[in-house]
């Protein structure tokens, strides 16, 4: 088996896998199982709950260090594992069976975002897992990635070892191997667990020039709800809280037990479909009918994702929660930070941070810049017809400064259309204002519709600016391992992106002879040096420089991102250790709330505190 420590710069770093495996039945079925108390049936053809087969429950629970508030779902007859999914030890048929440290030659752990399932693959020695594939039915898989302490290191390389516990027997591994969970810098319980999924493919490589390896493509529980046809007949309340009625679905299949639905952010009032739609609206659990007139049926995940779009909400797997949010709670910059995030902020350089810092220049590897000219500076428009009133409500984003639109999508008022977002080619009279036009249908609540638009218009302008972050620290700046908060991070947290003014960056003495970042930022915001630079040295238009100047003057640089998506990869190969990616976009609202302009509900919607201030890249102190 490999080595599990690796050097990662200053850190110790380590990683492991838990597979839990149920083994084929083959023909062996009706020995293993008594069909006539326990009958198989395919949940797809479930209508509600039947006679033969146990009630479907689901319990609210509170927040707790394990588990978040909202409801965990289970099933009668069905041990609900603390763990999810991933949780089991063993089955009652004795098919069941758990795989501990596990050592991955390399492995890829990639966070996707809102719109895409987590994804995990890994490439294990096959003399590590001399398994077949072909004799698994299905295989979970726990990903655990942390530091580790050099007194654990050095008594784990002379034979020290840990009690641990892998399915359901106890036993022991190195000092040297990561910990499932380690005690944090203020004294809490904090988890090593990065990853909880399934594995999609299981590949075995036999090659003439190197050992066989074996090679795992897994996504995250997401895959459950993806891979279960909607049954006939089951739908969601329209009644009920959204995360209650999410929950009731969900206790109609057996494979959801030990998930948990999550409305965010905590102490908000939480909607119900009846609020947004009419009466006579129904939401579709079908698709169209195909060209060969066969009907294909919905997935469960798609009808979730179809009902809370509809809603001006989010919903997203997060390990074994199942979370449901509007996007402007989870994403705003006046909103609090993601529940269950153990960081806590930072205090260097003679001030608080609450944010994440990564500093070019200090904690950075690599960075880029970017600005997407491309599908973006795009105005928004909802439409959804009210068959009571018999009328199209129309909603449109960004609204006018003085009130928000009717029923018909007019603004009123001399500032209405200040704000919208205009696409401006070069030259004279080729400015154009853009909407994108997107049809709901059944919304009659026009405040829900404005949600709904608000969304829509993030969600396409969010990546206009972005910055990837290229690190090998695992703590963000201020940190150290005994803090690995960067592990922790999720697609949607903040960070803060600062650039280090002091050092040697520019290569061209000849046009700035002082070569570094603040000088050359000085003089830009100095119209006298820069002609002297630019235009004298350089060669520039002055009348191109002196507008260049004026717009970098009031540029009020960007230190505030919102994580896209989020890489860790290990090998235990060439540089060896952790290398992580953070890919960050902008945020959207800062850049275009005016003064007099409050965001849509965002009070009713958790909001509260202040943005971290927008302004240009500040000195950094050692």
């Amino acid at each position: 088996m490999p080595d599990s420590p690796q050097f990662s710069g200053d850190y110790i770093v380590g990683w492991k896998l838990r597979v839990i495996c149920r083994i084929d039945e083959f023909a062996g079925v009706t020995i293993v199982r008594d069909l006539s108390a326990n009958p198989i049936i395919p949940p797809q053809v479930m209508r509600g709950v039947t006679s033969i087969r146990s009630q479907g429950t689901y319990t609210q629970v509170s927040q707790s260090s394990s588990s978040p508030a909202g409801y965990a779902v289970g099933f009668s007859g069905v041990p609900t594992s603390p763990g999810g999914p991933q949780g089991v030890d063993s089955s009652g048929d004795g098919l069941t069976f758990t795989i501990g440290g596990v050592i991955p030659k390399s492995f890829k752990l990639s966070l996707n975002g809102f719109k895409e399932p987590d994804t995990m693959s890994c490439e294990i020695r096959y003399v590590d897992l001399p398994f077949d594939p072909m004799v698994f039915r299905s295989v979970g898989v726990e990903l655990y990635v942390g530091c580790m302490t050099q007194d654990d290191y050095t008594n784990g390389m002379s034979g020290g070892t840990r009690d641990t516990t892998t399915g359901g027997i106890a036993g022991v591994e190195p000092l040297n191997t990561i910990p499932d969970s380690f005690t944090g810098p203020n004294g809490e319980l904090r988890s090593n667990l990065r990853f909880q999924g399934f594995v999609d493919d299981w590949e075995v490589d036999f090659t003439d020039e190197n050992l066989a390896v074996v090679r795992f493509e897994c996504s995250d529980n997401t895959r459950l709800l993806m891979d279960q046809p909607i049954a006939p007949g089951n739908g969601l309340s329209l009644t009920m809280p959204v995360d209650q009625a999410v929950a009731q679905l969900l206790s109609q299949y057996p494979q959801f037990a030990g998930l948990t639905v999550q409305y965010r952010p905590a102490g908000t009032t939480i909607p119900t479909f009846t609020t947004a739609f009419a009466t006579c609206a129904t939401l579709t659990d079908r698709l169209t009918p195909t060209q060969g007139g066969a009907q294909q049926s919905l997935s469960v995940w798609d009808y979730l994702v179809e009902a809370c779009n509809a809603l001006g909400h989010n919903i997203r797997v997060e390990n074994t929660t199942i979370v449901i949010q509007r996007i402007r709670a989870a994403l705003g910059k006046n909103f609090p930070p993601r529940d269950g995030d153990p960081f806590t902020g930072r205090t260097w350089g003679g001030s608080q941070h609450l944010l994440r810092t990564f500093i070019w220049g200090r904690n950075c590897k690599a960075v880029t810049k970017k600005r997407k000219y491309a599908r973006t500076c795009m105005n928004v428009e909802v439409r959804s017809y009210d068959p009571l009133g018999k009328v199209t409500r129309v909603a449109r984003y960004p609204v006018g400064l003085t009130n928000a639109k009717g029923t018909t999508g007019q603004n009123s008022g001399p500032n209405a259309s200040t704000n919208r977002l205009v696409h401006a080619l070069p030259g004279d009279g080729r400015q154009e204002t853009k909407y994108t036009v997107y049809p709901v249908a059944g919304v009659t609540d026009q405040t829900t519709l404005n949600n709904i638009a608000q969304a829509y218009y993030e969600g396409i302008n969010r990546s206009e600016l972005g910055v990837t972050i290229h690190t090998r620290d695992l703590a963000s700046y201020g940190g150290d391992s005994t803090d690995p908060d960067v592990l922790d991070i999720f697609a949607g947290d903040h960070i803060e992106y600062l650039t280090e003014r002091f050092g040697n960056s520019t290569p061209d003495e000849d046009i700035f002879p002082s070569t570094d970042l603040a000088v050359l930022e000085d003089t830009l915001l100095q119209a006298a040096l820069a002609h002297e630079y630019l235009t004298d040295t350089a060669g520039f238009d002055p009348a191109f420089v002196t507008a260049y100047c004026a717009a970098y003057a009031s540029i009020g640089f960007q230190t505030t991102f919102v994580v896209k998506k989020f890489e860790i990869s290990g090998s235990i190969e060439d540089e060896g250790g952790i290398d992580i990616n953070i890919e960050a976009v902008n945020m959207v609202e800062a850049r275009v709330d005016l003064p007099g302009m409050g965001d849509q509900s965002d009070a009713a919607l958790g909001a509260g505190g202040t943005a971290p201030p927008q302004g240009q890249n500040q000195p950094v102190g050692p």
